[in-house]
């Protein structure tokens, strides 16, 4: 059986994109984990779920990185 990955991607939860796109910005821009969560205020160990244990945000959350991401654009 062949396997679509295209099929597939477009069934993603979009989060997951989001916190990729969050995570090269951190790592562009130079923050640490422990700035990010202060900034967002969550703790640190959230912002490590979501960038290295494939955690999803919640919606508030969600929001805020939207936020982010629209303000450092370029």
């Amino acid at each position: 059986m062949k396997i679509d990955f295209n099929k597939l991607k477009k069934n993603i939860d979009p989060r997951i994109d989001l916190i990729k796109r969050f995570k090269e910005l951190v790592e562009k821009e130079g923050w640490t984990q422990g700035q990010v969560a202060e900034a967002m205020h969550v703790a640190m160990s959230t912002v490590n779920r979501w960038f290295n244990q494939g955690r999803l945000p919640n919606n508030r959350d969600k929001e805020m990185i939207i936020q982010i991401l629209n303000k450092y654009k370029g």
